[in-house]
């Protein structure tokens, strides 16, 4: 799950024209990190639920997908799972 995010996540990434992060996206990249807990975090965004945005926008704000694409269920797990990840440090987000 975590790995076709990525592969999404770069995908959108040549779009907006930070391909200069590509790099740092790889798995080898990515399992260094020694910022906060990174393992714990890779984890927990396994875990998500696999949701496909018809949107990801990445401006002043970050917009990832619309209402219409994921159900009340689907929408209640994912804020339940995106708390792990509290405190944001970085943002605004809006999800679904």
């Amino acid at each position: 799950m975590f790995d076709e995010a990525i592969k999404q996540y770069e995908a959108n990434l040549e779009e907006t024209g930070l391909q200069q992060l590509l790099p740092f996206l790889c798995k080898q990249s990515l399992d260094v990190v020694k910022q906060g807990d990174w393992p714990h975090w890779r984890d927990r965004l396994a875990e998500l639920p696999a949701l496909t945005p018809s949107r990801l926008e990445i401006t002043d704000r970050i917009l990832i997908g619309d209402a219409a694409d994921c159900d009340a269920d689907q929408l209640s797990l994912l804020r339940d799972q995106l708390k792990a990840f509290i405190p944001w440090r970085k943002g605004p987000f809006k999800a679904f």
